[in-house]
């Protein structure tokens, strides 16, 4: 007969053997991404030599790099990696019981992106400039968010003020507010069961894609934020059952501010089958007729006073765009903003080919700057843990986020190509939110926080951090990014 405290310690012993063959695991797949990417931000791999967005180190003198390689290295220790996460969890844990974690995290994130904010107007503000001069309120289909920047740039003019500072100023508070949602999320067990600061906050601050915020003249900002806004109260809804009409009032909002956000549409119409699955078909039908119709308020009511002020040249301009868009313009001046297809004629610009080599080589590097290990841990998550990740409700409902918003990326044509790294900010906020609900479903443990923080200081290291810092001027000139 074997006792059952003999019983309890051998489990005991399975489980410890069990997390120590994982943490083997887990230490040389550290060993073999670190070498990976240093060999990337050096250049040694020759068929990825010229990746714009994978050689940041080199833009700054070697010692930078070489640092952060020790410190990458670093993170292979399973020590340090338990020193970070027990750093991690006590500064959480002085702000966790008075419920402050989420706008605490959003005021210091906030605070970081104005010290760290860019000193140069994007090639953006100065069309945005070009287009107040002439008269316009608006670019379509920017409209919602070109309106609020013409906006403040007239009163920043009204006042005397200078280099766009209110704008810049909202740039930076949207980074602050987006994050402090995302957190707020990960508090209310919205994104998983790691109620502390939250996966998907920490992906988003050490990716390129916190640089959007740091005081940028561009429209993503507010976009970043309204679909942050829209996932939250989409997460309510899926989970508490309420909200629905202003779920989709946001949703519309989302779609005023930048017409891209119509890629939430498809979240949007399984979301109450998702809440539940007993919901008859007219109730369904019922709830998606009249939310599309609250959906649409925004930006008819701007519209129609529009037409009511008579602003004729910001509507024309509209239209015309419009048509441009939908590829029926015949005019010299025209704009390609679409991906040539296979028998196609190139066009001025970026001239990129529907799922060619270089397309997929631009796309590539666009996504290791703005949410670098998402596609990768979600493949593997997919293919290891895909019949589990596919009854979750959360995870469908990201899912559906996230297919419109990838399949628009690959139809998209970044006109100013590696300048356009930015237009496709959207796709990477929904990609990292997916990626952090799978992490916290799928891996267990002790092992998920080890996990977190390699990927969180990988992306810091490689990414996030390089990529800031190239808002003080580079030393050496190894790309795009540099500005003599």
């Amino acid at each position: 007969m074997v006792s059952a405290g003999e019983s309890r310690g051998a489990k005991g012993e399975m489980m410890e053997s069990g997390m120590s063959s994982r943490g083997r695991w887990l230490t040389w797949t550290i060993l073999g991404s670190w070498a990976l990417l240093c060999s990337l931000q050096w250049g040694w791999l020759p068929f990825m030599r010229y990746g714009w967005a994978l050689n940041l180190w080199a833009y700054q003198p070697l010692p930078v790099g070489v640092l952060l390689a020790v410190s990458g290295l670093s993170i292979s220790i399973p020590a340090v990696r338990q020193a970070l996460i027990e750093f991690g969890d006590g500064l959480v844990g002085a702000l966790e019981s008075r419920s402050m974690t989420a706008p605490v995290s959003g005021a210091v994130v906030f605070a970081l992106l104005w010290l760290l904010s860019d000193n140069e107007l994007s090639p953006d503000a100065m069309v945005f400039g070009g287009a107040i001069f002439q008269g316009y309120e608006f670019i379509f289909p920017d409209v919602g968010t070109t309106w609020i920047i013409f906006s403040l740039i007239r009163l920043e003019s009204a006042f005397e003020l200078t280099d766009m500072q209110v704008v810049r100023i909202l740039s930076c508070l949207t980074g602050g507010f987006t994050v402090g949602l995302l957190v707020s999320m990960a508090r209310r067990g919205m994104l998983g069961p790691t109620r502390t600061f939250g996966l998907a906050a920490a992906l988003l601050i050490s990716s390129g894609l916190i640089r959007v915020f740091a005081g940028r003249v561009e429209a993503y900002p507010l976009l970043l934020l309204a679909v942050a806004s829209y996932v939250w109260l989409a997460l309510r809804y899926l989970n508490e059952k309420r909200g629905w009409y202003l779920t989709c009032l946001v949703a519309g909002i989302a779609v005023w501010l930048h017409g891209a956000a119509i890629g939430l549409g498809l979240s949007l119409f399984f979301l109450p089958r998702l809440a539940s699955d007993e919901i008859p078909w007219t109730v369904w039908l019922g709830l998606l007729v009249r939310g599309a119709f609250i959906s649409a308020i925004p930006s008819a009511l701007f519209f129609l006073g529009l037409i009511l002020l008579g602003n004729e040249l910001s509507l024309q301009a509209a239209v015309a765009r419009a048509v441009e868009i939908l590829g029926g313009s015949e005019a010299e001046t025209s704009t390609r903003w679409w991906v040539r297809g296979w028998g196609g004629d190139p066009s001025i610009g970026t001239d990129l080919v529907f799922a060619s080599w270089q397309q997929l080589k631009y796309l590539a590097n666009t996504a290791f700057l703005l949410c670098p290990s998402a596609i990768p841990v979600l493949l593997v998550l997919f293919v290891l843990k895909g019949r589990q990740l596919g009854r979750d409700a959360t995870l469908l409902f990201l899912a559906a986020l996230c297919l419109p918003l990838v399949v628009y990326s690959f139809a998209l044509r970044p006109f100013w190509g590696p300048y356009d790294w930015d237009l496709f900010s959207i796709t990477a906020l929904s990609l990292i939110l997916l990626q952090g609900y799978a992490l916290e479903l799928s891996v267990q443990g002790a092992l998920r926080k080890h996990v977190a923080v390699w990927l969180v200081a990988f992306q810091l290291l490689f990414v996030g951090a390089p990529f800031l810092a190239l808002r003080f001027v580079p030393l050496r000139d190894a790309g795009p990014f540099f500005k003599d």
